[in-house]
């Protein structure tokens, strides 16, 4: 992604807002994932609730399969060596393996067009466009210390089709399969 938009415009979108969501932009240097803006899910339960939140937001089964087993590839460059690439591949699962708990968000469609608007011709009869921000939290962090209870309290209690009015999901947005063009675009960031 390359879309860098000004470093005042990071603020955190709150989930819980009474006044709806809050839009920011994409800059991925300050986007966070906190107890205040996310869900905090055990590693257990999430292949389970990444399904039944992505099919909220109007994702179809081999979208919502590919998006949770996704691979994503490093590429290297051997600058001695010209056109020789060294490739790493890499999957969101494994990667999130390492943690207990996977705190996680949803960007609002509208602060990804903000920062990423797209041009598509013929003008598509639906877009769909998901981004994921995760932060992996240990076992202690989770439910030791307490920091993180807000999140927690927050996946047991927020049905996944919140995550529908939080990320600007209408049905204009998933348009009808078979009909037209149709753009789907996901992917996923993770916060160190």
């Amino acid at each position: 992604m390359s879309a860098i938009t000004s470093p005042s415009s990071h603020s955190a979108t709150p989930i819980n807002s009474d006044r709806g969501p809050v839009f920011e932009s994409i800059d991925p240097n300050s986007l966070t994932v906190d107890p205040e803006n996310s869900v905090l899910v055990s590693m257990a339960r999430l292949p389970t609730y990444l399904d039944s939140t992505l099919r909220a937001l109007g994702l179809h089964t081999e979208a919502r399969t590919s998006f949770i087993t996704y691979a994503f590839i490093l590429y290297y460059t051997n600058r001695c060596i010209l056109l020789t690439w060294l490739v790493d591949v890499r999957y969101w699962l494994p990667d999130m393996h390492q943690y207990s708990h996977i705190a996680l968000r949803f960007l609002p469609q509208v602060a990804y067009e903000n920062s990423a608007p797209l041009n598509i011709s013929p003008q598509p009869t639906g877009t769909t466009r998901v981004l994921m921000i995760w932060k992996g939290v240990r076992e202690t962090d989770a439910v030791e210390d307490g920091r993180w209870k807000n999140a927690i309290d927050r996946f047991q209690m927020m049905p996944v089709v919140k995550w529908k009015q939080i990320f600007g999901v209408s049905e204009t947005n998933l348009g009808e399969y078979g009909e037209g063009l149709r753009v789907l675009e996901w992917g996923g960031l993770q916060v160190l």
